[in-house]
């Protein structure tokens, strides 16, 4: 058990957290990026026009779930593809936010489905895009 403690602890360590944060709080909803920098540096290698309003940096595993506000979790969102674009992933992420919170799903997996795949966990808790 402990073993496998450790070898998900570091899969979060790749996401940028520390290890899978059971309590959410209040303080956990802001999704705003404060890495400036970061944010910066991610839309220069990936050739996005800084504030050009189509590509939003995100987190992958988004802060109002544990996520961390570093680089190696921030990636370029397009608002543009249809149907799996940042406006659609945000419902994800808002509705895994709430059930976190509630207790209804555990932290630990919200993180881990969102982090490995987050088409397929909209799919598994949403269906499809409208």
């Amino acid at each position: 058990m402990a073993r496998r403690q450790a070898i998900e602890g570091q899969k979060f360590k790749l996401m940028g957290v520390d290890g899978p944060r059971r309590h959410l709080s209040a303080k956990m909803v802001s999704s705003n990026i404060t890495n400036e920098g970061a944010k910066h540096e991610i839309q220069v290698a990936y050739g996005i026009e800084p504030d050009s309003g189509r590509y939003e940096v995100d987190h992958l595993i988004p802060l109002e779930i544990g996520g961390a506000d570093v680089r190696k979790n921030l990636w370029p969102e397009s608002y543009d593809t249809q149907p799996w674009n940042a406006a659609v992933k945000d419902k994800l992420e808002n509705l895994l936010h709430v059930e976190a919170c509630a207790g209804h799903i555990p932290i630990e997996q919200v993180q881990k489905e969102i982090a490995e795949d987050w088409i397929a966990a909209y799919r598994k808790y949403l269906g499809e895009p409208r």
